[in-house]
């Protein structure tokens, strides 16, 4: 079979283009694996400042359950119950309260700032057991009137990794608190700025 000029410039020109339509292709993939992998090293390092914040402040977090501790207060009913014990469980998921969302946003002033909601489950390493109260992490609470159960939710972080909240709510009984922790990031540890009551009852 004869070609013709013509014809095999075509064929060169058929070749070029697909050549040009591979190179675009693995161009694409390379980049669509670049961004991912960005992606993912930045999602990646989120999720290790959410655990850190809560990791290295579960002191702060666990601040007031002392005075939840009805053991320590003499009264003629507390007689009735000596064979009870006073106990803390902390539920092991971090949960998300739409009402609450706006506290985070009004605080840090936080209108032209990209924040974001992390959930995860604690594991025992997060409680460091204090001398006098032993913490055991649940799935569910025990709605048990002696025991006193801790929520956490609404753990916010903004991108830049400079400011963050997280409410912390504690119930025993039919008494119950609720308040917002809010830390910034200084000299890469994440310090308590200010806490603030929310509901109390």
């Amino acid at each position: 079979m004869k070609f013709s000029v013509r014809n095999i410039n075509n064929l060169q020109r058929f070749e070029m283009n697909n050549i040009k339509k591979i190179q675009i292709y693995y161009k694409a993939v390379f980049y669509t694996v670049v961004m991912v992998s960005l992606i993912s090293c930045k999602t990646e390092t989120r999720t290790y400042e959410s655990i850190i914040i809560v990791k290295t402040n579960m002191e702060v977090l666990l601040d007031s359950i002392d005075m939840f501790d009805w053991t320590q207060i003499p009264t003629p009913i507390q007689n009735n119950f000596s064979d009870k014990q006073f106990q803390v469980e902390v539920i092991d998921t971090i949960l998300y309260e739409a009402n609450y969302k706006e506290i985070f946003r009004s605080k840090i002033n936080a209108n032209n700032l990209n924040y974001n909601f992390y959930t995860y489950k604690l594991d025992s390493t997060f409680i460091q057991q204090p001398k006098t109260k032993s913490i055991k992490l649940v799935e569910k609470s025990t709605n048990d009137i002696y025991t006193l159960t801790i929520y956490f939710s609404n753990l916010f972080i903004t991108e830049s990794n400079k400011f963050a909240s997280i409410i912390v709510t504690k119930v025993i009984g039919n008494s119950m608190t609720k308040d917002i922790y809010f830390f910034e990031k200084k000299n890469n540890k994440w310090k308590l700025l200010n806490k603030k009551n929310i509901l109390i009852g």
